[in-house]
């Protein structure tokens, strides 16, 4: 039998890689990789979350094969102008955070653009903006994504502000609806559920003006306290403790956690920015306030339970961003070229909201 050639043409697209880049060429034939800006330094707090820059893991803009969405999977494809950049972003390029089973490799679980393939009789149209919530690949010009997990952007927002949404504002609205740089969204959420007594605490003055300024009722400036947190935590609730503790820190926290608690409280851990193993954990405070410890995340949830709390959100949340009773606090914006400025910035703990990356040349609209 006499076979003919046959060429099969992959589509490209740039995506900020990382070295070594997962499963992905480092230079893919036909492309044209463009080294992004060098390691990014090592400061700020310590914690698992950061402990991986000892590693010096490099980001550059390179090339990817480009998605193809798949149909029957209910997937369109987006073509992203802006990626939100996340904690778990820093954590999975070390290594210690991986992607969900099936889920892209490279890394993104929230992004903004415009349809470029739509399904047929779906609901949205080649050229709608829209803001979507991913398991990965965010940080690529095209994304292919369920069509139930994508919102509609309100007008009155960029992309820059849409792609600071989905994994934060659902993350938040997760946990303050469902389970009860998400701060900001869960202050902003708390007082729309008429929350009382909001205590909100931050490393910085600058921090605790914004968190303020959001409707934060008290803060606190964990920094300078010495250890008595939740001395300042007891004093702003009247000596009753909090009935709600929603706490990305984890294990160096602990212990004034569960001080500052009320009886019958309800402590929702949902990240380990302070490390994952806690020195002599005492649970005695458990037993004698009936603490219920519940731990929470997103990215590995259900396709069901996504869809379903992506509905939600946009009936009752979304409307309130078209109207300004809510607001995305974007801290700065980086070209994709420049994720290695992005992670810095959030890895040092610079930044008093979003980090985004943008992938349109200076058109972050």
């Amino acid at each position: 039998m006499r076979l003919s050639r046959v060429l099969f043409h992959i589509k490209m697209m740039r995506a900020v890689l990382h070295d070594p880049p997962p499963s992905l060429p480092r230079k893919p034939a036909g492309s044209a990789a463009a080294a992004a800006s060098a390691s990014a330094a090592s400061s700020g707090d310590k914690g698992d979350a950061t402990s991986h820059r000892e590693k010096k893991v490099r980001l550059f803009l390179g090339s990817a094969p480009r998605p193809e969405p798949r149909k029957e999977e209910q997937e369109i494809l987006i073509r992203v102008n802006a990626a939100g950049v996340n904690r778990m972003d820093l954590l999975q390029k070390a290594g210690k955070y991986p992607a969900p089973a099936g889920a892209s490799q490279i890394l993104g679980p929230e992004a903004a653009g415009v349809v470029v393939s739509a399904l047929e009789g779906g609901r949205f149209r080649e050229g709608e903006r829209v803001m979507a919530l991913l398991q990965g690949g965010g940080y690529a010009e095209y994304v292919a994504v369920h069509e139930g997990l994508c919102l509609p952007v309100p007008e009155t927002l960029s992309f820059v502000q849409a792609a600071a949404i989905p994994e934060n504002w659902l993350t938040a609205y997760q946990l303050l609806h469902m389970v009860a740089g998400v701060g900001t969204a869960l202050i902003q959420l708390s007082r729309l559920a008429a929350i009382p007594t909001v205590v909100a605490s931050a490393g910085s003055d600058e921090k605790l003006r914004l968190c303020r300024s959001l409707g934060a009722t008290h803060v606190i400036n964990y920094r300078a306290l010495e250890g008595k947190f939740s001395d300042a935590v007891l004093e702003a609730t009247q000596g009753e403790g909090a009935d709600l503790v929603l706490d990305p820190v984890g294990a160096s926290f602990m212990a004034e956690n569960a001080k500052c608690c009320a009886l019958d409280a309800c402590w929702v851990l949902y990240g380990s920015l302070g490390g994952v193993v806690a020195p002599a954990f005492d649970v005695r405070p458990f037993l004698a306030k009936r603490i219920r410890l519940l731990a929470s995340t997103l990215r590995n949830q259900s396709l069901v339970y996504r869809e379903t709390l992506v509905k939600l959100f946009e009936e009752e949340i979304l409307p309130k961003f078209a109207d300004g009773t809510l607001q995305v606090v974007v801290d700065s914006a980086f070209p994709a070229s420049q994720a290695d400025e992005a992670h810095h910035r959030l890895e040092t703990n610079a930044n008093s909201g979003k980090v985004v990356l943008t992938f349109d040349k200076g058109d972050e609209n």
